[in-house]
């Protein structure tokens, strides 16, 4: 009598995670696996944004430029004495020696000849990872052939973990 409520009791309240080892297995192998898919695509998602970083920094380059050529333009259609007078030099070949004279004294104004701001090592990737803060798991995600090894680990975990219990046969049986 005492083992039947003892067997209806787990028939009901099912098995327990603790109760039943397989189950580590099981946790442990899921893990391994979707550590070795998601390391990888962590690493090629951040690879993915410093690339469009950098491409959205030429873009705005090539936009700051344009709109400086522009002004430049606008500026020769008018005829403004101080930008012909820069460019005359310019063309020439001869530095202005009296540049602070023709350069007018307002911030802000920027013309073709004005220099663009280089980019601050977005080409360089400057969000690459160091060596020190990779993991020994990271390692094996990136490496093909311990990739393959630790892909057949977490299979044989997931498969451990999938087998019945002894206990559980037991029970089957004993029904």
């Amino acid at each position: 009598m005492r083992a039947d409520r003892e067997t209806n009791a787990d028939t009901r309240a099912g098995l327990l995670p603790a109760s039943v080892p397989s189950w580590l297995f099981l946790v442990s192998g899921l893990a391994l696996a979707a550590a070795i898919v998601l390391i990888p695509a962590g690493h090629d998602l951040e690879k993915a944004e410093r690339e469009r970083d950098r491409a959205i920094h030429v873009e705005d380059h090539a936009r700051e430029r344009l709109r400086r050529y522009q002004l430049s333009l606008d500026a020769v259609n008018r005829g403004d004495p101080i930008y012909t007078e820069q460019l005359r030099f310019m063309l020439r070949g001869e530095g202005a020696p009296e540049r602070d004279r023709l350069l007018p004294a307002t911030s802000g104004t920027l013309t073709a000849f004005d220099p663009v701001v280089p980019m601050a090592n977005v080409e360089r990737g400057a969000t690459r990872r160091t060596a020190s803060r990779t993991s020994i798991l990271e390692r094996w995600a990136e490496d093909p052939r311990a990739r393959l090894w630790v892909i057949a680990v977490a299979a044989i975990l997931i498969l451990v973990g999938l087998m019945p219990s002894a206990a559980a046969e037991e029970r089957f049986d004993a029904q």
